[in-house]
């Protein structure tokens, strides 16, 4: 019997962080537990948030998934080079 990975979107992923940082009182169990997640999953998501300067809100890199694109432009970009050669 074979498990389907979960995928989480990143807005709950920043979500479950201002959680984090909203509920100093919680542990990472307890904060995990409450949002049905893993607590290396959320301790992985917070520290890739606090890589991110949390005044400019610039949150548009972090959580990128397993993509193969550096950015969103560089994506975008091969895609119209791509349908362009076409």
């Amino acid at each position: 019997m074979s498990s389907k990975k979960r995928i989480i979107e990143k807005e709950f992923k920043i979500n479950a962080v201002k959680y984090m940082q909203e509920h100093p009182e919680l542990t990472f169990e307890d904060a995990a537990h409450n949002l049905g997640v893993s607590v290396s999953s959320l301790h992985r998501w917070v520290k890739a948030y606090s890589s991110v300067d949390i005044n400019n809100d610039n949150t548009s890199n972090i959580f990128r998934g397993s993509g193969n694109y550096s950015s969103d432009e560089l994506f975008w970009l091969v895609i119209t080079i791509i349908l362009i050669i076409q």
